[in-house]
């Protein structure tokens, strides 16, 4: 048996999911492996091959009210299941009824960032192609976030590339010379190099999804470099994900991915499921969140102009 390790940068409410959720799926050498949380508390990792099915159940744990990013890896092979939380090592649960919740102690985020209100698709009269390209792009956008649909989802893409990539917001702002600050979770988390290299490590990157301690801020071209996936031996980041997705995978087109980087993503999103849809839609629907915010002002400013 080979087994398996799976590292995620993701953040924790401070209360569990209203209900079971399976948080990733991947299958590997004919065994399927998924990651769940459920409301009492617990994450569980489930095993399952031709002949048998596992499921580990770590100690309940306790987040003192408090939301943070951290860092998560999950082991699987001879010795069984393991489960690493921000350097603390969670033992299985012999007793769920008795034995006491961990408390990690993760802190919250200095920062909490406000909600935004829905971006309606209106465009004033005297906008220009790229002023009304450019809200509607942004509206695509926000609508994508809230989608249960993996194909809606995907084809928003094109517009993430459209305004990310391909100059449209760079033309929408010609009147205004907006700057721009697209803020993010900390995905520079150090991964320990005493483990095993893991087989995916994935950073959510938008602070509503479980904000952490230190916020990251920079220009577009930051954002596009920020790391997004990592496998053994490639990284991809932002850019990577929109033109995979967009490219490669039908936002825009169906065909080879460009680089292994892209190639990588296709990886992702063939093996791994997050929350019941692609992998690579949860990593869109992240990117999406963290865009939309940041391009917000410009949006107001072109409907109030």
């Amino acid at each position: 048996m080979s087994g398996i390790t799976i590292s995620l940068i993701g953040g924790f409410g401070s209360r569990p999911p209203p209900k079971a959720a399976h948080m990733l799926t991947e299958n590997k050498d004919g065994i399927e492996y998924v990651v769940g949380a459920d409301p009492q508390g617990f994450f569980t990792l489930t095993v399952t091959n031709a002949h048998l099915r596992e499921q580990f159940q770590f100690s309940r744990l306790d987040f003192g009210g408090a939301t943070g990013q951290q860092l998560l890896i999950f082991r699987h092979g001879q010795e069984g299941a393991k489960l690493d939380i921000g350097g603390v090592a969670i033992p299985l649960c012999a007793d769920p009824l008795v034995e006491p919740a961990i408390r990690l102690g993760v802190r919250i985020s200095a920062s909490r960032l406000p909600s935004l209100p829905p971006i309606a698709p209106d465009v004033p009269k005297g906008a220009s192609d790229a002023e009304s390209l450019f809200i509607r792009a942004v509206h695509e956008l926000q609508q994508a976030i809230g989608s249960n649909d993996p194909y809606a989802v995907l084809r928003a893409s094109a517009m993430a590339r459209s305004i990310l990539l391909e100059g449209l917001l760079d033309k929408a702002n010609r009147r205004f010379k907006q700057k721009f600050t697209f803020t993010t979770n900390d995905y520079t988390i150090e991964y320990p190099p005493s483990l095993p290299v893991p087989d995916l490590s994935w950073c959510f990157l938008s602070p509503e999804s479980g904000g952490s301690l230190e916020l990251l801020k920079g220009n577009k071209e930051k954002f596009l470099q920020a790391t997004v996936l990592r496998l053994p031996r490639v990284t991809a980041t932002v850019r990577d994900v929109v033109r995979a997705c967009a490219n490669a995978l039908g936002g825009v087109h169906l065909g080879p991915a460009a680089n292994p980087k892209e190639d990588a993503v296709l990886y992702v999103h063939k093996r791994y499921v997050a929350f019941g849809a692609p992998a690579s839609n949860q990593a869109l629907k992240d990117i999406y969140r963290v865009a939309v915010r940041a391009l917000h002002p410009l949006v107001v400013a072109i409907q109030n102009s």
